[in-house]
């Protein structure tokens, strides 16, 4: 009652250099959506998600025991696993296995590495591109705020709520660069798949090393 019944009885300090006083009853809203996520309930909450996490975690090992047997996969061992035929058949080159004596795709070291270090400064672009995105957020988030502040009037609307405006305008921007990103990415993992996955092609080492065992 105090929080919402108070009109402009309580008059609060600003919360920043240039910003003016406030009522404390005009944060009265903002107070009774946030009991919907900090109330006495979440006690309970984190205790049944705590059980929960436990309880789902036991249960996800019985059941691949009970699947590994019925399936009878308990000496199963991952094996290393082959090409593609896709794949092999961009391979440039064939060499002869010392160990079976067939030809097999090849492809030479020198243009392995080149494409994966291709592949690694790509991805540390894209890394690059979110970071810079992420500031250039914040930064509108803080302009856009200062700038409603200052165009408003002291007892309007948008100077008490200049900055909820500025973080749900930035929320909604960070939502279309995340989709707009997604869409990128998809597409470089295409080409990146298409264009380095030959770099996974076996070539003689591993039966040679499998050989000196």
């Amino acid at each position: 009652k105090e929080l919402c019944e108070s009109g402009g009885a309580f008059i609060m300090c600003p919360l920043c250099n240039i910003c003016s006083s406030w009522n404390y009853s005009s944060i009265c809203i903002t107070y009774k959506a946030g009991l919907l996520f900090d109330n006495g309930g979440t006690v309970f909450f984190s205790v049944f998600m705590s059980l929960w996490a436990v309880t789902f975690l036991e249960y996800w090992k019985r059941t691949c025991s009970a699947l590994s047997h019925r399936w009878d996969c308990h000496d199963f061992q991952d094996i290393e696993e082959r090409p593609r035929p896709e794949f092999t058949a961009m391979a440039p080159m064939t060499m002869r296995n010392p160990v079976t004596g067939a030809e097999e795709p090849y492809f030479p070291e020198k243009k392995r590495f080149n494409r994966t270090v291709t592949g690694c400064m790509v991805i540390i672009i894209m890394v690059a591109v979110v970071l810079m995105f992420l500031i250039a957020i914040i930064l509108y988030r803080t302009i856009l705020s200062i700038i409603i502040y200052k165009s408003a009037t002291a007892d309007s609307f948008f100077s008490s709520s200049a900055g909820r405006i500025a973080s749900l305008s930035g929320s909604v921007l960070n939502l279309i660069v995340i989709l707009m990103l997604s869409r990128v990415y998809i597409t470089l993992a295409h080409i990146l798949t298409r264009w380095g996955s030959l770099v996974i092609l076996e070539t003689t080492k591993p039966y040679l090393e499998f050989a000196m065992k």
